[in-house]
């Protein structure tokens, strides 16, 4: 099952254990979580600033700060858009 939060993932086993008629009990389910951050799309707060994650293909770290993203995604756009009138 894959949920982007907790509150989703209760939800889906809540509607799928009335659709088989209640055939467990929430509570025996063992709650294992594997996270997996997206690229342009996670991000988290670091010294007050926000980090987008890149991924460490691109960054030492994984992380750039969002008004680095914000520069390479606007200079991608204006090289796509200098690329369709050719």
């Amino acid at each position: 099952m894959e949920c982007s939060s907790r509150k989703e993932a209760d939800s889906m086993l809540i509607a799928f254990n009335q659709k088989i008629g209640y055939k467990f009990n929430i509570s025996d389910i063992e709650d294992v979580r594997v996270e997996s951050l997206v690229v342009g799309q996670s991000s988290k707060i670091k010294d007050k600033k926000r980090q987008i994650w890149v991924g460490k293909n691109h960054s030492k770290t994984g992380w750039i700060s969002q008004e680095e993203f914000a520069k390479i995604v606007y200079n991608n756009k204006k090289q796509q858009s200098g690329n369709d009138k050719n």
